[in-house]
């Protein structure tokens, strides 16, 4: 597991440093992903906005489990399922994920989104992955410019 409130050095100039998130607890099958809602995560409503919900889905699915002493691998989202069961305007929100299932070329996780404080359950997802060779410079099917 890693240290309390590490923060990845690999998402500079990413949409990940727009989350802004904390991964608080990380280990082989297991994360919990903390991140601070700022103004840029709220909807015209004031409550988180879904598609950073969503995000939140995918990036703790994925970490949840690919866990490995030399950081994460890489993957391709290739199915993501959101459940938005309640609304918020909390200050923090915290992200769980943790494998499913595993094989050699796939991952499957679950994902729970919660108030940190309070505990409410916000939103679930469910995400499948494909894995890719840790030599793998570009991501499959973008072209090249």
């Amino acid at each position: 597991m890693t240290e309390l409130g590490f923060r990845r050095a690999d998402i500079k100039g990413t949409f990940h440093e727009v989350l802004d998130y904390t991964v608080v607890e990380w280990a082989d099958g297991h994360v919990l992903v903390e991140m601070e809602v700022k103004p840029e995560h709220r909807n015209l409503g004031g409550s988180v906005h879904g598609g950073v919900l969503s995000s939140l889905i995918d990036l703790a699915g994925f970490l949840g489990g690919s866990w490995s002493p030399n950081g994460p691998g890489r993957s391709v989202t290739i199915n993501l399922n959101a459940s938005f069961i309640a609304g918020t305007n909390a200050d923090v929100i915290t992200a769980e994920g943790k494998r499913t299932h595993a094989t050699k070329n796939t991952l499957f996780s679950k994902v729970w989104i919660r108030e940190k404080d309070s505990g409410k359950l916000l939103t679930t997802g469910q995400c499948t992955y494909k894995l890719l060779h840790p030599d793998t410079k570009e991501s499959p099917g973008v072209a090249k410019k």
